[in-house]
């Protein structure tokens, strides 16, 4: 689990938040990629967006994008 004390080192970390774009980027390709899928497709896509969101929320990404913001 991502303490606050993790995630206020981590905050500092270029290197960490570009990760984190990394993946939320991803997560929007595989949005995109839903508009134009096959119904066979939907469902495989909808796992990896799954995935990006689960990363995402792991790593704290609103909170490391919130308090960037704020400092």
């Amino acid at each position: 689990m991502l303490t606050d004390k993790k995630l206020d080192t981590l905050v500092h970390n270029d290197a960490y938040l570009e990760l984190l774009n990394d993946i939320y980027a991803a997560r929007e390709s595989a949005i995109q990629e839903l508009h134009g899928a096959s119904s066979d497709h939907v469902q495989q896509i909808s796992g990896r967006i799954l995935q990006c969101d689960e990363i995402l929320t792991m790593g704290g990404y609103e909170k490391v994008v919130q308090r960037r913001q704020n400092h």
